[in-house]
Parts: C-alpha cells; sequence; structure tokens
C-alpha cells in the first residue's frame, strides 16, 4: 500500500509513504523507490525518497564511498530514524573502540 501511494498519491501521501520506508526498507522498496525518485518532481517528496535511499545505503552498503555519500545526505537530518542511526554509527564499546568499523 505504501508503495503504491509513493507512486500514486498526493504530495503529502507520498512525503509520508517515503518516511515510512525508513523504518520499512528492503530491496524491494528500494526499487520502488528508485522509481518513484525519477518521476518525481516535487522538491519535499524527493528529499524524503533521497533521505530514504540514503539511509539504506548507509545500512546495507560495504563500499566506503557509498557510506560517506549518504553520511554527507543525512547530516543535519532531523528524522528520528536517521538520527538513531547517526548516533549508533559513533558508539564505542567497553575498550573505548567505535562499534562501527
Amino acid at each position: 500500500m505504501a508503495r503504491d501511494k509513493l507512486l500514486y498519491g498526493d504530495k503529502q501521501e507520498r512525503r509520508t509513504s517515503a518516511l515510512y520506508f525508513l523504518e520499512n526498507i528492503d530491496t524491494k522498496n528500494v526499487a520502488a523507490l528508485k522509481v518513484a525518485q525519477e518521476k518525481e518532481k516535487n522538491a519535499q517528496v524527493k528529499d524524503a525518497i533521497d533521505i530514504a535511499l540514503a539511509l539504506f545505503d548507509l545500512k546495507n552498503s560495504d563500499n566506503t564511498d557509498t557510506r560517506l555519500v549518504s553520511l554527507t545526505m543525512l547530516s543535519g537530518k532531523l528524522e528520528s530514524t536517521v538520527r538513531n542511526e547517526l548516533v549508533r554509527l559513533t558508539e564505542k564499546d567497553e575498550a573505548g573502540k567505535y562499534i562501527e568499523q
């Protein structure tokens, strides 16, 4: 349903659907987000789609450059899911080493 609204809903429904994918993203949803990203004209909706895709790349890519681009894109974003992931990346273990390597 969120995928349908992402493509065919009004502006607010499309943005809400894109933000829904911050919490519920998988490879099928990435494909739908990329299709929506190509056709989307509204800047706010496009930004929400870009955030979802960047968060997916940050969590799932092994490529350092891809992750760096994602981090750059996500810096300053206020969505709680984004903030929580960025905080997780800066956590340290008991020995004082970053958990995320």
